[in-house]
């Protein structure tokens, strides 16, 4: 056993170890962030669906937080920039999407 993970050591040092990857449909190659994030994702719905067989309303609870959590995140991925004042309570967002328009 201690022999095999000497060779294993010895081969990631020289050659490499590869990871397996998820394709990103943006650059057109593999990316480990992205295989990172459908993992997390993974995790999240099996607690969630977990959390949903132990105790049915805190589960319900959890399942809208997640889907609310995930249309927020996916309504974010355009922004470019977003100034927040707290002084005067003011937020502003903005994308590239205008820009593009006026072209």
């Amino acid at each position: 056993m201690l022999q095999a993970l000497i060779n294993f050591f010895k081969h990631s040092a020289t050659t490499g170890s590869y990871f397996p990857a998820a394709h990103d449909n943006s650059t057109g190659r593999g990316s480990v962030t992205l295989l990172f994030a459908h993992s997390a994702n993974a995790v999240a719905i099996g607690s969630v669906i977990y959390l949903i067989t132990q105790d049915a309303k805190s589960g319900c609870v959890a399942a809208i937080s997640y889907s609310g959590l995930c249309m927020v995140l996916y309504l974010m991925r355009r922004l470019t920039n977003v100034k927040i004042d707290a002084t005067d309570g003011e937020l502003e967002l903005s994308s590239g999407e205008d820009n593009e328009e006026a072209k």
